[in-house]
This record gives structure tokens, sequence and C-alpha cells, in this order.
């Protein structure tokens, strides 16, 4: 599945985030998509617990796991999972442990991040939707930031 493939295709489109400059700049740069992108500016869970019957063929979640605890990480992975339909997918970043710049970034930036390890995402994902899907976690080149996709074999 490729990003240029669903922006030819007829789907809909949704940005999400709390940030209304970067839905702003979604949206500027989008315009090809003209009205099938939704921006829906609020909080992820929010969005969640209020769309508990879209459908979705991919979830794109891009700096936000590192802001959530982990209820809220498998509350998000599991109502988008259930939104899924077969052989759809959901792609997410998250910072690793491994990250070296933590004390740059905390300390001097006073930027707190959630870091986690391959088996926090792991544990995280079963907990939410168990092991109903197919799983792969791969560290970036740089070794800083873990790409975790979840794709759902089936409609439930």
């Amino acid at each position: 599945m490729s990003l240029g493939n669903l922006i030819q295709g007829s789907g809909k489109f949704i940005a999400s985030d709390i940030d209304c400059d970067a839905l702003s700049l979604t949206k500027n740069r989008l315009t090809s998509l003209e009205d099938r992108l939704i921006i829906s500016e609020g909080n992820v869970l929010s969005f969640f617990r209020k769309n508990k019957k879209l459908k979705y063929k991919l979830i794109l979640a891009g700096g936000l796991f590192d802001y959530l605890d982990n209820r809220e990480v498998e509350f998000v992975i599991k109502r988008g999972f259930s939104g899924l339909i077969g052989g759809g997918e959901i792609i997410f970043t998250n910072f690793s442990e491994f990250n070296p710049y933590i004390n740059w970034i905390e300390y001097l930036a006073n930027w707190n991040l959630i870091y986690r390890s391959r088996e926090d995402i792991y544990n995280i994902i079963e907990n939410a939707i168990g092991d109903e899907c197919e799983i792969e976690i791969i560290l970036d080149k740089t070794g800083v930031t873990y790409l975790t996709k979840i794709k759902k074999y089936h409609d439930a």
C-alpha cells in the first residue's frame, strides 16, 4: 500500500491534531485532496471516542505516542484497529530507549518524551488487540526511533 496510490484513490483523509497550526499546514499542503480531506482539531483520544464507527484503510501516527502513556496508546491502537478494514494498517513511530540525545532533550530543552523498547511496544499491542495481526517493528537508521506497522488480517 503506497501513499501515492491512496492519494490518487477515492477515499477520505482525516487529519487530527490538537495543534491548529499543524492542521492549517496540512490543509495547505494537501490541497489536491480538496473535499476528501477532513480536518479534526482536538485530542486523539476524544476523536476515537466520538468516531467509533469509522472505517480505515490506513492510520498513520507520527510524533504522537511519545507523549501518551501506555494505557492511552493501547486505547488508540484498540479503537483504531477495530475500525481497520481487512488488510488495513496502523503505522506509528515512537522514540527508542537508545536515544543518545535524551539528556539534551530533557534538560536543555525541557522536552519530556516517553521512550519505549521493542518489548514495550509489543506488550502494548498485545494488551490492546492480542495477536490477530501481523506486527513489524524496525529501528530507523539513526537508531533513535521505532517504526511500527500493525496489519489486520481480516475484518472482524
